[in-house]
């Protein structure tokens, strides 16, 4: 996949990926919150009436779709962030996400 995205089909690289870890169970609960009017049109022009589409249903594929950006970060620690997005499970505020995300990215800019 490496070679086929950044070699031969030459995307650029990211210089890091920020995954926002939370659980499936918060993800659940913030599908469709917080969207400006732009997106929300958007995202209901693609959903019609239905409040998620068919990943968002499937918690399988949530925790799935979890476990393998995890390994990921593991295999790849230089190019994937991690940043752990809930405490006793409850979502940190906006603040607090920033503050480890800057925490995280900063001596990129250094």
């Amino acid at each position: 996949l490496y070679h086929l995205e950044y070699k031969l089909f030459k995307i650029p690289k990211p210089n890091c990926t920020i995954i926002l870890k939370t659980s499936p169970k918060i993800s659940e609960k913030l599908i469709g919150k917080g969207y400006d009017k732009d997106k929300e049109e958007k995202r209901k022009s693609y959903l019609g009436e239905k409040k998620k589409d068919i990943h968002e249903k499937d918690k399988d594929h949530l925790l799935d779709a979890l476990d393998s950006y995890l390994e990921a970060a593991e295999m790849f620690p230089e190019e994937f962030k991690v940043i752990d997005c809930v405490e006793n499970g409850k979502l940190l505020s906006k603040e607090k996400i920033h503050h480890r995300v800057w925490d995280a990215v900063k001596n990129l800019f250094s």
